[in-house]
């Protein structure tokens, strides 16, 4: 019986280890990408991010959408110029958290969670590229 006690505890504790484990890699992968980033794309990703910036002002949501659109039109064809494509998808999300703080309620307990997210999503983009910054 002791023997089992002992097996089952050790157990718990090698797949609690190992789920820590995932749980780390999964969170890195979207930190940076693998490599540095080329100073175009970089600029091209300050665009996009002043573009939602600048969206984020307008009231309509139509126009709001307009704008996400126009800054993603303007950033595809450098991601893939340099075969990037693939952050397209992270990079993206930041015009999703400023639609989501957009379009809620600032009374709402959740707001400022949105917030948070979308200023977080912000300075990951940007941090990015922290060596394109000082350089221009």
């Amino acid at each position: 019986m002791k023997q089992l006690t002992l097996c089952l505890a050790l157990g718990a504790i090698f797949l609690a280890l190992v789920s820590a484990g995932i749980a780390q890699q999964s969170g890195a992968a979207g930190k940076a990408p693998a490599s540095k980033l080329p100073d175009e794309v970089c600029k091209a990703i300050e665009q996009y991010v002043a573009g939602i910036d600048s969206a984020r002002t307008v009231r309509d949501k139509a126009e709001r959408e307009e704008k996400y659109a126009a800054a993603q039109k303007a950033l595809v064809p450098v991601l893939s110029r340099f075969g990037k494509t693939y952050l397209l998808e992270e990079i993206t999300v930041y015009a999703q958290h400023c639609e989501e703080v957009a379009t809620a309620d600032p009374t709402d307990a959740k707001f400022e969670k949105l917030v948070a997210q979308r200023l977080g999503t912000r300075s990951k983009l940007l941090e990015w590229c922290s060596s394109y910054t000082p350089t221009r």
